[in-house]
């Protein structure tokens, strides 16, 4: 009995690594056609693409500086308003910078905006793609000999990086803008000491982990909502399915993805 249930349980786990190979192979697999179109046909049906391109970039980066704005502002406020307390204590107005470069520009902010556009645009990508293939639509531009990748998953995957990159700047510029406005008027520190103590924490190397960082989220995000969008089959009811399995799957592997790269970069 105890034997049966250990090899039952060995055989699950073994289904479960080898399906979490299978979709890894999937998305490689859909990268590598994109890529593939990227490098060898970047003019082909340039004008509908470049189009496509900006639409996405508007939705996922424009369309969001409203809530971006009152996120990043907030948390500003708050990590601010969170060290106050302890700095003016010891009068350690200089450490306002390192503060915000930790909590901030290392981890929060990529990985915040991540969290927006996925529940955004991520979810809007994958509904989209598997409505399209409800309704014939990706068919339709096969027989008509369109590439669908080209005409659809590349510019959704580009405008969502972009997006991602642009929205990161922005989301790491309010936050810091929130940050010294409260640290101003709580420690009645100038503007010129706080950016002097930002300057001095902020290094290069965060600098270029956390762009790097927004580009793979971004990356991550538009290439798992593409792949579980062409997942739907035949019914209307795999859409949301397959929604939130992009959803809860662009989470789990950019809070792996930020974990190893922040171990690896600052451990």
């Amino acid at each position: 009995m105890l034997w049966e249930i250990i090899n039952k349980i060995t055989r699950t786990i073994d289904k479960r690594i080898l399906s979490f190979f299978r979709y890894l192979s999937d998305l490689f697999l859909l990268l590598y056609l994109t890529g593939k179109i990227f490098f060898l046909a970047p003019l082909e049906g340039r004008r509908i693409v470049r189009k496509i391109t900006l639409n996405q970039i508007i939705f996922t980066g424009i369309d969001a500086l409203l809530i971006v704005s009152v996120i990043a502002l907030s948390l500003g406020v708050i990590v601010i308003l969170q060290a106050v307390p302890q700095l003016s204590k010891v009068g350690a107005v200089n450490l306002i910078g390192k503060i915000l470069v930790l909590a901030i520009v290392r981890e929060m902010s990529p990985l915040l905006t991540a969290f927006l556009v996925i529940s955004r645009s991520g979810s809007a990508i994958a509904t989209e793609i598997g409505t399209m293939r409800i309704s014939n639509e990706i068919d339709v531009l096969e027989v008509m000999g369109i590439n669908p990748f080209h005409l659809i998953i590349f510019p959704r995957i580009i405008g969502c990086i972009v997006a991602m990159f642009c929205l990161t700047l922005y989301f790491n510029f309010v936050s810091i803008l929130g940050g010294f406005i409260v640290s101003a008027f709580l420690l009645k520190a100038s503007l010129y000491t706080l950016f002097s103590s930002l300057i001095s924490a902020l290094s290069f190397k965060d600098i270029f982990i956390c762009l790097l960082k927004s580009l793979s989220f971004g990356l991550i995000i538009s290439l798992i909502s593409c792949y579980h969008g062409l997942s739907v089959k035949i019914s209307p009811t795999e859409i949301p399915q397959q929604t939130t399995r992009a959803i809860v799957n662009s989470i789990i592997f950019i809070i792996i993805l930020n974990g190893t790269v922040t171990v690896l970069t600052y451990g």
